[in-house]
């Protein structure tokens, strides 16, 4: 199968993994499910949250092709390869995630803990 220009293909162990660039509208349907995930209070995985700084495993998925079980079969070092090929393929989604986390960081300093979710 041929590749789209915003797709790469890395090697994940044994895999072959795709990653693809986010549409405009998939970036609007992540900000709204962290938002709703957080007024909703769900209990967030630790590792599915906090493995990567740099994104969530969820947010991994949602670039590739890997499933579920494939990213729980992986280690960390051959996940890591693959998120760093999410960023090369989706920079403007990883810049916005940066300036979001600044404008939180800013708001919780001011003490404007009420109107912001964690991203």
């Amino acid at each position: 199968m041929a590749l789209k220009s915003n797709e790469k293909q890395v090697e994940c162990g044994e895999l072959t993994v795709t990653v693809r660039e986010l549409t405009v509208s998939e970036v609007r349907e992540w900000l709204q499910a962290i938002s709703t995930e957080s007024e909703e209070n769900h209990e967030t995985d630790l590792i599915d949250g906090f493995l990567f700084k740099e994104l969530t495993l969820r947010d991994l998925r949602r670039m590739t092709d890997l499933s579920d079980d494939q990213v729980e079969a992986s280690t960390p070092s051959q996940l890591r390869v693959v998120l760093e090929a999410c960023k090369e393929v989706n920079p403007h989604f990883f810049e916005l995630r940066t300036r979001l986390i600044e404008v939180g960081e800013k708001a919780v300093a001011m003490g404007f803990t009420d109107s912001i979710s964690s991203v």
